[in-house]
């Protein structure tokens, strides 16, 4: 069964990743981590946040302030590293 997508994700800290010619989301949700499938499209909500939709439909609304890697993250972020990925700043991007 799959599960629908999620709408209005507010991470705790995120950073973007770009991984086979494509970005996504690696982000803090407080007492875990999730990464999202691809990004899709990213809209500027105002000068302060960005919303993100995923391939999956979900979107996540992204501060700009909260662009950060936090202990939670940071084990995945090794792995994902290992396997070719690499991070990307989201000013790069709009």
């Amino acid at each position: 069964m799959i599960a629908p997508p999620e709408q209005g994700i507010v991470p705790d800290a995120w950073i973007l990743m770009e991984y086979d010619e494509k970005v996504f989301i690696l982000a803090d949700l407080g007492c875990s981590w999730r990464r999202s499938t691809a990004i899709e499209k990213l809209n500027c909500r105002d000068s302060s946040a960005v919303v993100a939709t995923t391939h999956s439909g979900s979107t996540y609304i992204l501060d700009r302030l909260d662009e950060s890697i936090t202990y939670e993250m940071r084990n995945k972020l090794k792995s994902l590293i290992k396997s070719g990925a690499k991070i990307i700043k989201l000013e790069g991007l709009i």
